[in-house]
């Protein structure tokens, strides 16, 4: 789908996804907009005792996940005119609500589409984007002995050496 949420963003895990299936008559204010699916090897698993797709009772994939639904609202601004101020009602459903916890936010985009959800219903296309990746802070842990020996080697060994070669460079030159 092209929905703008999930424009150039990379791979998303809804760790456990519903399917959404819409009711035939939605009315003529609404517009529903499938934003994500499944993939066709994908199914509607309808009997979690037994995991396996069977053709009578599971739906095949592709199957959608995620769906925007816009509403119109018209609005007269001023009771004493006639003209209406055309609003509109945003709502997002998707079939997963813990894809933005911290389990699942770092490792793939769901924190960005989560935000671009947010940008979407608050009608800030403009903010809709591919965040970039915090850097990671890196420490490392070394044991007093671990320590010791890097000190010695770096601040001790590593000099006297160097002065050595050059003294014995020095000293071959002058003779």
């Amino acid at each position: 789908y092209q929905h703008p949420v999930i424009h150039g963003l990379g791979t998303t895990f809804y760790p456990r996804v519903r399917s959404i299936s819409l009711k035939q008559e939605i009315g003529p204010q609404l517009t529903v907009t499938p934003v994500m699916m499944t993939t066709p090897e994908s199914w509607a698993e309808t009997n979690f005792e037994k995991i396996q797709f069977d053709k009578d009772v599971d739906r095949q994939g592709p199957i959608d996940i995620c769906i925007a639904v816009i509403k119109s609202l018209l609005i007269k601004p001023d009771e004493t005119k006639d003209d209406t101020e055309d609003r509109y009602a945003r709502l997002i459903i998707l079939g997963d609500s813990d894809f933005a916890t911290n389990n699942y936010v770092k490792p793939v985009s769901n924190r960005d589409i989560f935000l671009n959800f947010i940008n979407w219903l608050a009608e800030d296309e403009e903010l809709i984007t591919i965040r970039p990746k915090e850097r990671d802070v890196r420490q490392i842990q070394l044991s007093s002995s671990q320590i010791k020996t890097l000190i010695y080697v770096n601040i001790l060994l590593i000099p006297f050496v160097a002065i050595s070669i050059g003294t014995l460079v020095w000293w071959r030159r002058r003779a």
